[in-house]
């Protein structure tokens, strides 16, 4: 009995202290919440008085920023009249890609962060140089204020001018001036049709054309000559008379343009008579162009020349042959690779062929006069007669000197030869005369 007792006094003791202990947490618990939930009050008080600080801050900056935008307003307002005064002035240009571009530039040139003021001053002394050009038109000038005012800005500076005795805008006179201007260029243009087309293709153009075909059956003769030539080494050399490519995208290729030349001017098309005409134009502008640069010293009549200048619309191109090879044009690169002898021959040939063309607009019984210092000087033996024969083919009357060179060849049917003697270095020279007749070289004895 007494231990199922204690057993039970045991067991209501236990009892008792889980009770305590989980009293004892919430307790606990408790106290934690507390702590808690204070801490959040002062979370709340303090977010509570930053929220009313901010309250207040943004309620000042909504003022400043209403402030600011009557203030844009006004400044809106303002600036709008002034727009709309340079609007009535003609002061706005109209949108303009190359206007812009040129504006840039200039603006790149000049210092943009100068004062207005200066600007001002710097228009009233444009103004005063420049008025003297155009004072038929009686130029005044006004500042006229601004509808508001503005920083730095006082006015408008107004030019004004008179036309037909009435005063107009200034910017009104620029748009009657230009328009006269392209008045003026279409009449200019109707007048260059009739040069162009009636004097120009029907009359220039035929003796160009007739000097073309001229220079055309003489580049084929001398290609004949040059074609006949026999030089030691194989060399063969072919010279072409061909036409230059144009530069200019309004301009005609030569080879059109030659093409239409050639034709009867009364049986070309009008698409084609323009053609011509805009090919000279152009060219005749560029002329114009260059006369008025200062570095360039030629006058308009010379340029003018030269665009006429038919020989300035080809070029001489010279081929060479090899044997076992193809043709080739004779550059820098080949012909610095040839021997002495063949390098000789490729020079003198286009160089008597110059010449001869130049002799061509001779008078029949002009002398083709030539001559030479150190006359073919390291050219063989065989390459020397073939170029006595090209010299004889072409009718030139020549002077050579030579220490060695005596011009006995069988390609020269005669020559007149001097020998200058000049004994024990006395001071005199003695000329001994001789005279070869095609076979053989005899002493002319007195």
């Amino acid at each position: 009995s007494t231990k199922k007792a204690e057993q039970s006094y045991n067991k209501d003791e236990l009892i008792n202290l889980k009770e305590q202990l989980t009293l004892q947490e919430k307790l606990e618990q408790l106290d934690q919440e507390i702590v808690t939930l204070q801490q959040a009050i002062e979370d709340n008080v303090s977010l509570s008085s930053t929220k009313k600080a901010e309250q207040s801050y943004n309620k000042d900056e909504l003022i400043n920023l209403k402030e600011q935008l009557t203030l844009q307003e006004k400044y809106t307002k303002k600036y709008h009249d002034i727009l709309m005064q340079e609007v009535q002035y003609g002061f706005i240009f109209k949108e303009d890609d190359n206007l812009f571009k040129n504006l840039k530039q200039l603006a790149s040139k000049i210092k943009i962060n100068k004062p207005v003021n200066e600007y001002a001053t710097s228009l009233q002394g444009v103004f005063f140089e420049q008025a003297s050009y155009l004072s038929q038109y009686h130029l005044t000038h006004e500042v006229d204020e601004l509808c508001h005012e503005a920083d730095d800005v006082t006015g408008h500076f107004i030019i004004k001018a008179t036309y037909l005795g009435k005063k107009i805008p200034f910017i009104e006179l620029l748009n009657i001036l230009q328009e006269r201007i392209e008045s003026q260029k279409m009449l200019i243009q109707e007048e260059d049709r009739h040069i162009f087309e009636e004097i120009l293709v029907n009359t220039i153009g035929k003796k160009i054309r007739d000097r073309i075909q001229a220079s055309r059956r003489w580049v084929d003769k001398m290609e004949r000559y040059i074609k006949d030539m026999n030089t030691s080494s194989g060399l063969q050399l072919t010279l072409k008379w061909q036409s230059k490519k144009s530069i200019n995208d309004d301009e005609l290729d030569i080879q059109n343009l030659v093409r239409l030349l050639e034709k009867d001017y009364r049986i070309l098309k009008d698409s084609d008579r323009q053609k011509i005409s805009q090919h000279f134009r152009t060219k005749i502008e560029n002329a114009r162009r260059l006369s008025l640069d200062e570095n360039i010293s030629a006058s308009f009549h010379q340029l003018i020349r030269e665009v006429m200048d038919y020989r300035q619309w080809f070029e001489f191109v010279l081929y060479a042959k090899k044997p076992n090879e193809n043709r080739k044009e004779l550059t820098n690169r080949i012909f610095f690779a040839y021997s002495g002898g063949e390098k000789a021959i490729s020079m003198y040939v286009p160089l008597f062929s110059a010449v001869a063309a130049k002799f061509e607009s001779a008078r029949f019984d002009a002398p083709h006069l030539i001559a030479l210092d150190e006359a073919f000087a390291g050219v063989d033996e065989n390459n020397i007669d073939n170029l006595f024969a090209l010299i004889t083919k072409f009718d030139f009357d020549y002077i050579m000197n030579s220490q060695v060179l005596w011009g006995d060849y069988p390609s020269c049917p005669s020559l007149a030869i001097y020998e200058l003697f000049r004994p024990n270095n006395a001071p005199f020279v003695t000329k001994i005369a001789y005279k070869w007749n095609g076979h053989e070289r005899r002493a002319v004895i007195k």
